[in-house]
Formats: structure tokens, sequence, C-alpha cells
């Protein structure tokens, strides 16, 4: 004898962030396998009788079962025996008495991705979000897995992490490649890692031929991240995914994203050129590789190789001139990234909805939070949409007549400083 219900994950441990496990499997239930876990990784827990909720539950006798009520069919009880065994399920805490198994229906993992311009605070709200839910982060970077480019791939420093693992992060040495193929089969190893061990993966990046080669699980496409065929081409007509992801893209105007834009590439200056300086020594050349024809890199690559064929000098002009070049540059970067992700005709990008990233932390972190803990397929409310993409058609050629102010770099000693470094480093090479 069987009867259905309806449950859409099973989460471990009462009052804690959920942790969905999905699949379809079967999970013993009784004394003799409580501590036996399914093929899924759906463990059997307990929770307290007063986290019962009426309206949801029908207590029948000790001898017999509680069910849910009103969920749609989805799984089963079997009954053979009394064997009370609590089940933390849908948020419920459902006691199972007599009950020999539970069948639950195949349901994807879910996993949380974050995309977004340069600058616009991806990196802080995913480890906010990290904390809260019990989740680890997996870079979709393309720079950030080079070794020693830190400051140029603005990675967070191992503070700003707040003990939240970080996966893919200085992968390879900056004097290889690190092509697509290797980048989808370590993040999905990464994200099963996560998943096998209860906690939330949450994928972050601004490359967006990561984040479409990891949600199709495929390499197939080799081309350059923001190329003009990437951005006008099909990658397909559809996708059966196999995770449940719950995408969002950071959209902040450009009036407010291209100033920070700017002054961050004013604060990155000193460091940035050590660590190209530091490329130089290992033998990278202009155009070499990956690391190479990073935006930051490229620029300081060409400074730094003019300085040692002049003996380490160079000019407040010519300094300018690249950091005016790097501005522009990263600037043009936010502009291919917000191209990309409002290109819809892509089943991936359509996974993506829009949310203003100029609003507290605490509240996207909150907004994300309560959907991520609604059941697979339910509607999700936070503010997104169209409204947003048609916002940045019209900043877009409002921005054109931008024209950016430095700030540090205004100032001649800051300038000096610089020149000074320049020639003493970068001198008799």
């Amino acid at each position: 004898m069987s009867t259905s219900y309806a449950v859409s994950a099973g989460f471990l441990g009462a009052g804690r962030p959920l942790k969905p496990y999905f699949g379809s499997c079967t999970v013993p239930v009784g004394a003799k396998s409580r501590a036996k876990k399914s093929s899924s990784r759906l463990r059997l827990v307990t929770c307290s009788r007063d986290r019962l909720d009426g309206s949801d539950v029908a207590y029948r006798s000790r001898e017999r079962y509680e069910v849910i009520k009103q969920l749609e069919p989805g799984f089963s009880v079997h009954e053979k025996k009394p064997s009370p065994t609590e089940l933390w399920l849908d948020g419920v805490s459902t006691r199972l008495h007599d009950a020999e198994s539970v069948t639950l229906p195949a349901v994807k993992p879910r996993v949380i991705l974050i995309a977004g311009p340069t600058a616009v605070g991806k990196t802080r709200l995913s480890i906010e979000l990290a904390k809260v839910i019990g989740g680890e982060i997996v870079n979709a970077d393309s720079v950030q897995v080079y070794q020693g480019l830190d400051i140029g791939a603005a990675k967070a420093t191992l503070e700003e992490r707040q003990g939240i693992p970080h996966h893919l992060m200085d992968m390879v040495p900056p004097t290889v490649d690190y092509p697509y193929e290797r980048f989808v089969a370590d993040s999905r190893a990464a994200t099963e890692d996560i998943i096998a061990r209860g906690l939330v993966p949450i994928i972050i990046g601004g490359t967006g031929m990561y984040m479409r080669c990891f949600m199709h699980n495929t390499a197939s496409i080799t081309s350059h991240p923001f190329s003009g065929e990437d951005l006008t081409g099909e990658f397909d007509s559809g996708a059966d995914w196999d995770y449940d992801f719950q995408a969002y893209f950071l959209y902040q105007h450009r009036a407010d994203l291209f100033p920070r834009v700017d002054i961050r590439c004013e604060i990155q200056v000193p460091a940035l050129l050590e660590e190209t300086s530091w490329l130089l020594d290992l033998g990278v050349q202009p155009h070499s590789n990956q690391a190479a024809d990073a935006i930051g890199y490229e620029e300081a690559i060409d400074l730094l190789l003019e300085a040692r064929r002049n003996d380490g000098v160079v000019t407040e002009e010519r300094f300018l001139e690249f950091l005016t070049l790097f501005q522009h540059n990263c600037r043009g970067l936010v502009k291919k990234q917000v191209a990309w992700w409002r290109k819809t005709s892509r089943s991936d990008v359509r996974r993506f909805r829009w949310i203003q990233a100029g609003q507290p932390v605490e509240q996207m972190v909150d907004a994300l939070v309560q959907e991520y803990e609604k059941p697979a397929g339910s509607k999700f409310e936070v503010e997104s949409g169209k409204n947003f993409v048609a916002a940045s058609f019209k900043e877009q050629k409002r921005m054109q007549s931008y024209k950016p102010t430095l700030k540090m770099y205004s100032d001649p000693d800051a300038v000096a400083s610089v020149l000074r470094w320049i020639k003493s480093t970068q001198g008799s090479r």
C-alpha cells in the first residue's frame, strides 16, 4: 500500500539553511536505516515536533503516519510497520510512521550563478551570500585563473574572502593558456564536489563564454569570450540543463559604474605595474598568450617594454596615455559584458535575470536567499527584467559623451612617484 505526496527536495538539518539533495532515489527509513544515505545523498535527519505546520501536516495516530497535504503528487510513502522517523522535507518537519521507504522524484541540483560587468560588486555579493546559505564560490573569470595576476584581475584577498572557499583561482602560471576545455572540466568537478558535501555552488564571473560553457557543459566554442562572432552567433536552439540554475546579472547604470571603473584603474596602477614587470621577467611577450592580452596587463606590457628600451625613462605624457587607455578599455569591457547578457536569443542568457546592483548588499542577499529556498519550478520574485535591459540601451547612447576625470593622478607628485619607480626598476634591462 502506498500514498503519493509531493516534495521538491530533502533538506539537511532542522533550522539550518536549506541544503537540497536532488535525484531520483529511494530513501530507506526506520530504526535500522536512519544513518544510511541514498544514492542521491538525501540524509535522514530529525527535527523537533514543534516545527510541524498544522495546516500542511495531518496527524493520524502513533501507529499509522502523518502526511503532507495539499501538495501535488511526487513522492510516495510505502507502509510496513511502526517505525517513527522524521525527515526535513520541503521546509516542513514530517514524521513518518509505518513507513518502509520514501521515493522522491528526480530533481536537479540548484546552482547559483552571478554575472555582471567589471567593478559592479559581484565579489562582495557572492561572499555575503555564501556566508548565509553555506556556499562555496567557483570562479568564472578568465584572468583570475592565472597565478600572480592578483591586482589587475581584481581577485578577492584572503581577508576579503572571510573564510569562504574559492575554487578555480590561481590554476595555472601566466606563461601558459587555460583553455575552455579545462575550465569546463575543472568548474564542473568543483561544482559536483561542493554539492556532494551538502553545500551550495555559487558560480561568479564576468566572462560570458565561461558561464556559457559551464551551463552547457561543453567547450565546443573556442573563440574569444567577447568576440563579435560570439555576440551574433547562435550556440543552441534550446537546452536540457543538468542543474537547476538560479542565475542573475548584476546591472548598474553606467553613469554610476564608469567612475568606479576609472578610480579602480587608478588604484590598481602601482601593483599592476609590479605584476607586469614580473610577467616580463618570466618571458611573457606582447600577445604571446591569454594572460598577456588581459586588459591592464596588455597596456602595461607596452609601457614597461618601452621603458626598458629607454633605460627606464617614461614621460609623464606617456604614462597618462597608458592610464587613459587602460581606463578606456575597462569601460569598453563593461559595454561588451552588458551587450553579451542582452542577447536573449540564447537559451543560457535567458536564464539570467537582471537585478539592480546599487541597492544594499544585505537586501540583495535576503532576496536571493528567499528565492533559493523555494522549490524547483517556483516563480522567482526578485525585481528584474526588461526595464533594466531597456535602460541599458538608452544609457548606451547617453554615455557616448562620457568624459573621465583623473582623481589620484591629477596630482603631479603621484605621477612622479610612479615614474621614479619605473626608472629604478626598469632601467638597465
